[in-house]
């Protein structure tokens, strides 16, 4: 009997070959990754301002820095009594809808249409247009955004994780903020979202942990940003929605084609299909 000298290949679970160069590839970049991991960094800027320069200095796309902390423009005029004054909470809720870089100023006033009409509309929409005006300017890749506003009462994700897209801005104007660690607070695996459900592969220090305040956005590099396999910042929702019960985010992901159109939806919580985490959201 002849035995065959070809290597066997090394299944995975459900089969798959893991000693493939396709299934290499992405392993050997996150090994590589973990040489530097501890090195990578957040970065806190003054004001929303100075976004496009951070990025257009490199700064976001250094191989050192995985998230840049900013002020959104009108944060003093958005103040937690004035939103919990102006808009009235009636169910749990999410807005989205697609930015169009030529459009996203009547874009953005057909996503806060949902929102009854008061000064603190006017002030969140101004807000909002700036975030994304300047993301933008950041990054010249994208013609398109995913706009997303959630008023809810509850917690979507509180578990550690990263998110698989190239970068995402999350800013909380009412309720609790999100908490992010640095690297050099987090030990994780690769295989982390097979091994474990409960934290998704994620060791993390909470004493290192810090929570954005309302009013600054997250600026984030996820998984899929080229190079940053294995370095994404690590966050999640906190405990609680706060002292109001509820809280009001906005989300913007940098998308590179669309296949639902431009048209505004609303989406209830429970009619959301399940991610791993349970939460709905993409991570």
């Amino acid at each position: 009997m002849i035995r065959s000298t070809a290597p066997r290949p090394i299944l995975g679970t459900k089969g798959r070959r893991l000693n493939t160069p396709e299934a290499l590839s992405p392993i050997a970049e996150w090994a590589r990754n973990t040489t530097r991991h501890d090195d990578v960094r957040i970065v806190h800027q003054p004001s929303l301002g100075a976004l496009a320069d951070v990025t257009r200095n490199h700064i976001l796309s250094a191989e050192n820095v995985n998230c840049v902390i900013i002020t959104s423009p009108s944060a003093d005029l958005l103040t937690p009594t004035a939103i919990d004054r102006d808009i009235p909470f009636t169910k749990d809720e999410r807005f989205d809808h697609i930015l169009s870089r030529e459009t996203y100023g009547a874009d953005l006033d057909l996503l806060v249409s949902k929102i009854p009409p008061s000064d603190t509309r006017t002030n969140l929409s101004m807000s909002l247009k700036s975030l994304a005006g300047e993301f933008f300017a950041a990054f010249d890749q994208y013609d398109l955004l995913q706009a997303t506003i959630e008023h809810v009462s509850f917690v979507p994700c509180p578990r550690w994780h990263v998110d698989k897209v190239d970068v995402r801005l999350v800013c909380t104007f009412l309720g609790r903020g999100t908490l992010l660690v640095a690297n050099q607070g987090v030990r994780r695996s690769p295989w982390g979202t097979r091994l474990t459900v409960s934290n998704k592969g994620f060791n993390v220090d909470e004493s290192v942990a810090f929570e954005t305040s309302p009013g600054e956005a997250a600026l984030m590099k996820g998984e899929s940003w080229p190079g940053n396999k294995g370095l994404a910042v690590v966050h999640r929702s906190p405990d609680d929605a706060g002292e109001y019960g509820r809280r009001l985010l906005f989300k913007l992901d940098g998308i590179r084609h669309v296949t639902d159109g431009k048209s505004t939806f609303v989406t209830h919580y429970n009619d959301l299909p399940l991610s791993p985490c349970g939460c709905g959201q993409v991570h």
